[in-house]
């Protein structure tokens, strides 16, 4: 059973009370992740608990990314894009082995990684993909 702060809007869930603090409690099937799956839902847990102090986190390109900014994820880069920030969550998710990315002064930088370190960078935005759209024609 994996244990995770109620807060979470993951997973629907099963409520659980323990000192004071609610938890959320479900099963997964390891039938049902296949790796890509698997490999994103350890991307965003890990930023999740790891960054979620530092950052404040925001859903961008309809639901497809998830984005903050003055943050970088460093290193990992796969490809780079020079157009406007408010593109690169978008080129990032269309993208097949793209899982994060980081703009900065003009540049989308696609980055591929498990657990990606997060620094601060001023000017810059970073973020990762949550869901990648059926068509990617215009982006």
């Amino acid at each position: 059973m994996i244990l995770f702060p109620l807060s979470l809007p993951l997973f629907s869930c099963q409520k659980f009370h323990f000192k004071m603090i609610s938890f959320c409690s479900f099963l997964i099937s390891p039938k049902l992740i296949n790796i890509l799956t698997l490999k994103r839902l350890l991307l965003i847990l890990s930023l999740v608990f790891e960054s979620s102090n530092a950052y404040d986190w925001a859903s961008g390109s309809n639901g497809q990314v998830m984005w903050s900014l003055g943050c970088d994820f460093y290193g990992n880069d796969i490809g780079n894009v020079v157009g406007p920030g408010e593109q690169c969550g978008s080129s990032c998710a269309c993208n097949p082995g793209c899982d994060h990315f980081t703009w900065h002064n003009g540049v989308c930088y696609m980055k591929e990684a498990v657990n990606p370190p997060v620094k601060d960078l001023n000017g810059a935005v970073c973020g990762w993909v949550t869901n990648r759209p059926v068509n990617c024609q215009g982006i």
